[in-house]
């Protein structure tokens, strides 16, 4: 039998221990005990794996003192223990045998002993501290052909061309630097997450570049894609180097960092490699083509927004591809100034310098019916016409000798694609 003289007991098997008041006395795991007795103020530790076979006798109120973070579950003589059975350790053992027990790890709930809604394994109430479902700390988040995968990269890895379905919203950066590679990710259009609302299903890790291609080809599809930070050291969405990047029709949206100093980085950065914008995706945070990043077609829709200070929304500087910005444009379109909560405004000039936009900008067609381009003004811009005309006090009469005419090419070339109020702008100057 033991005594308050002995701190730790260990190895023993098929022993009564008796454990006084103030003693002091840790039970380690794999002890083997038929009885154990312990006293109102006995300072009793027990570890999970302790073995109790007969009885558990003590003089307080219940035995959870003893029992911290630690449970009672009925089990067989060798300690194997059974599913779903367990002695409440807000229960008295003064008494009544336990029956053969294993100490298990528990917390214990919060609240006062019950007989309404006990936990039902240590007998406390459990009705405000029900267990959930923990939170799985490595989830799945893409699937492609059935099989799931916990990053993004090893389902762009794996996908062989096949489409990739994200499971989860992903945080993720990835890096496509293998030429082998090719996948199709369906972006999905985001949600709101412990009221944070992400506007896509793949967003930076924390201020990374969600995108890098270097090699491969990735087509992205059916929804939006994010960096979604708003850090003074956030990044791109898209950083293009090398490889195939398709942007199909169904994409709505394609944003750029908006960082907390009022600069916001480009939706795609293309340093290298082939681009292949097919509709009319918004770009917010912009384009910008340099080195030798060339489009596979010519644009021929899109928007292309940036609301940052000093930077751009469409810029092909240090591009060895495009001398100008309307080198992106297929014959036959023109850039025009862009307001979401407006009509399309006036069409940008075409000229042979300009490398950078700062206006907003939508791609739109601009054919030519006669030699005063009419199909180039909105109904909105026809109307605006005779009085801003009125208020210049001009006539306009543009031939390739005027001053307008010295500017630019007369009004039926389709290369320039300049409206008459941007040669009114021009001649007022």
């Amino acid at each position: 039998m033991a005594s308050a003289t002995i701190p730790t007991i260990s190895n023993a098997q098929n022993t009564a221990i008796f454990v006084n008041d103030n003693a002091t006395v840790h039970v380690t795991k794999g002890v083997r005990l038929n009885r154990l007795y312990a006293m109102t103020n006995a300072k009793l530790t027990l570890d999970a794996g302790v073995i109790i076979t007969e009885k558990f006798f003590t003089k307080t109120e219940n035995i959870a003192p003893f029992l911290t973070g630690k449970a009672l579950q009925s089990c067989d003589e060798n300690g194997t223990p059974t599913e779903g059975q367990y002695k409440s350790i807000y229960d008295s053992y003064r008494t009544d045998d336990t029956g053969c027990v294993i100490v298990i790890e528990h917390t214990s709930c919060a609240g006062t002993p019950s007989t309404g809604n006990p936990c039902p394994i240590c007998g406390y109430d459990g009705t405000q501290t029900k267990p959930t479902e923990p939170e799985n700390p490595n989830p799945d988040m893409a699937e492609v052909n059935g099989t799931k995968y916990k990053t993004l990269a090893e389902a762009i890895k794996a996908a062989n061309g096949a489409d990739i379905t994200l499971l989860t919203i992903v945080s993720e950066n990835v890096v496509v630097g293998e030429a082998n590679i090719k996948a199709g990710v369906i972006l999905g259009n985001g949600a709101t997450i412990d009221a944070i609302p992400y506007p896509s299903n793949w967003v930076a890790d924390r201020n990374g570049i969600p995108l890098t291609m270097e090699a491969g080809e990735i087509t992205l599809k059916n929804g939006a894609l994010a960096q979604f930070s708003a850090s003074s050291s956030a990044n791109v969405a898209i950083a293009l180097k090398g490889g195939t990047l398709i942007v199909e029709t169904t994409v709505t949206k394609i944003i750029g960092s908006n960082r907390s100093d009022s600069v916001q980085h480009a939706a795609i950065e293309a340093t290298g490699g082939v681009l292949d914008l097919q509709g009319n995706t918004l770009l917010d945070g912009g384009l910008t083509m340099s080195g030798d990043a060339r489009l596979k077609n010519k644009l021929t829709a899109g928007t292309f927004t940036n609301s940052g200070s000093g930077t751009y929304s469409v810029s092909v500087e240090g591009s060895s591809q495009y001398t100008t910005v309307f080198d992106l444009l297929e014959t036959g379109y023109a850039f025009a100034v862009y307001n979401e909560d407006a009509l399309t405004g006036d069409v940008i000039a075409k000229d042979t310098t300009t490398r950078e936009l700062t206006e907003d900008v939508a791609v739109i067609k601009c054919t030519h019916k006669g030699a005063n381009n009419k199909n180039l003004l909105t109904h909105a811009q026809a109307a605006a016409l005779p009085v801003r005309m009125k208020q210049l006090k001009m006539v306009f009469a543009p031939s390739a000798t005027s001053r307008w005419g010295q500017r630019m090419a007369p009004a039926n070339t389709i290369s320039n694609c300049r409206t008459p109020l941007q040669a009114l702008r021009m001649t007022a100057r």
